[in-house]
């Protein structure tokens, strides 16, 4: 069988890199696809393991049919060509798309997340740069919030589509930053003019998954809701229900009584299916096999103004939904809660704010930024920033799913749902 792929990717077994997989193959009938899967046994096992890995991704996303247009190469980005030379350099792909990461809002400073979103990505660039077959394009996915002031909420900046100056950025957790040095690595690539391939470098912001949730669903049909956990985390903090995890300890139950967040705080929202199927179209359908974009390299900031989230209105719903756990949870100004709240908490409430809260909080707390995207306009057309017409929801119908989805887990097992 021959190695030409039309592209090779990472990150599938995640659920961006999953949609992104899934327009390839619904858009690209013809097309052969490669991925990077990471196996969870080693030597001989290795490449059954991903094999495997791969089956349930594509059964997860209604592409079991397509297993024959789809090579599974076993390998970790923590080793050069992925520890997986021969494969790679056996690979023919028009484009490679870097979509994995660590997405989580770990305390800034931390190591695991520079390790996993900026040295990954040089390792990926490395091996497209010095494979035998160098790709045409080359895909980076980073993050909106790369850029990132910290100043009240109600200060207001629009976010350019180009690099940003690192002396100028001001990051509360480890996630942005992390993205922030792995563009400071690219741009320093573009700058030295020593990529032998275009650069597209993509900024989604928050992304609404639409997976039917089960439990939901079976009550509520035709509900599509969302399996992005960090906005359902929120509305358990709204309504007192979260889990404490001490480092190197257990778990217990320790509902927050304060939520340090500016009533003003506003979250956008983009749906998966408008990024990720953006993502196809900018890296593979514009001219010759892609884009030639000027200077060998552009960035796109893929925020779809589909839906402006505002924090007021998160509490609003929840005092409505469930009026008596959620007047348990004292609303504060971050500032006054840092000075007069933080220092009286207990030991155990001050590391979890510190260590769990404040990472997250802190990325909520910053000034509100409007992101331009002339750059996928110009190309894509002012259409493209429509929500999905397959997956159109209500959004207080959606986030109330969402509270009771967090009441009923618990964050542990789910219930058992009577059919």
């Amino acid at each position: 069988m021959s190695n030409q792929h039309l592209v090779f990717m990472d990150g599938v077994t995640g659920y961006l890199g999953r949609w992104t997989l899934f327009w390839y193959l619904e858009e690209l009938r013809e097309e052969r696809i490669a991925v990077l899967i990471r196996p969870g046994k080693k030597g001989d096992r290795a490449k059954q393991d991903a094999q495997s890995r791969l089956d349930a991704v594509l059964d997860s996303i209604g592409m079991s049919s397509e297993r024959h247009r789809v090579t599974a190469i076993p390998g970790e980005l923590n080793s050069p060509f992925f520890g997986n030379r021969d494969a790679v350099e056996s690979l023919a792909a028009d484009a490679w798309i870097h979509m994995a990461g660590d997405i989580t809002f770990k305390k800034l400073g931390d190591k695991s997340s520079l390790v996993t979103n900026r040295d990954y990505t040089v390792n990926f660039i490395e091996a497209a740069r010095k494979t035998r077959f160098v790709p045409r394009t080359v895909c980076h996915t980073s993050t909106f919030y790369v850029f990132e002031k910290a100043d009240h909420p109600d200060e207001e900046f629009s976010v350019p589509e180009e690099f940003h100056d690192p002396s100028k950025m001001e990051h509360h957790n480890a996630y942005g930053y992390s993205k922030l040095e792995a563009e400071n690595y690219l741009h320093s690539l573009v700058k030295a003019g020593s990529l032998p391939f275009n650069l597209l470098v993509f900024r989604p912001d928050i992304i609404m998954h639409h997976i039917p949730v089960q439990e939901v669903a079976l009550r509520n049909p035709g509900l599509i809701t969302d399996d992005f956990k960090v906005i359902f985390q929120l509305l358990a903090a709204y309504i007192g229900k979260t889990k404490v995890k001490i480092p190197g300890g257990p778990s217990f139950d320790n509902p927050l009584r304060y939520i340090p967040v500016s009533m003003n705080t506003v979250l956008n929202i983009s749906d998966v299916d408008s990024v990720t199927k953006a993502m196809m179209q900018l890296a593979v359908l514009f001219g010759d096999g892609g884009l030639t974009p000027d200077g060998g390299c552009q960035i796109f900031h893929l925020v779809n103004r589909w839906q402006p989230m505002p924090v007021r209105f998160l509490r609003d719903l929840s005092e409505t939904s469930e009026p008596e756990l959620a007047g348990r949870i004292q609303h504060v100004e971050p500032a006054h809660f840092k000075t007069d709240i933080l220092p009286k908490l207990s030991w155990m409430e001050k590391l979890y704010y510190t260590n769990f809260v404040e990472p997250f909080i802190g990325y909520m707390n910053r000034a509100r930024t409007h992101a331009a995207t002339d750059n996928v306009d110009n190309l894509l057309g002012e259409e493209w920033h429509n929500f999905h017409p397959a997956h159109q929801v209500d959004l207080g119908q959606w986030l109330e799913a969402g509270i009771r989805q967090a009441i009923e887990k618990d964050f542990g097992e789910p219930p058992k749902v009577k059919r």
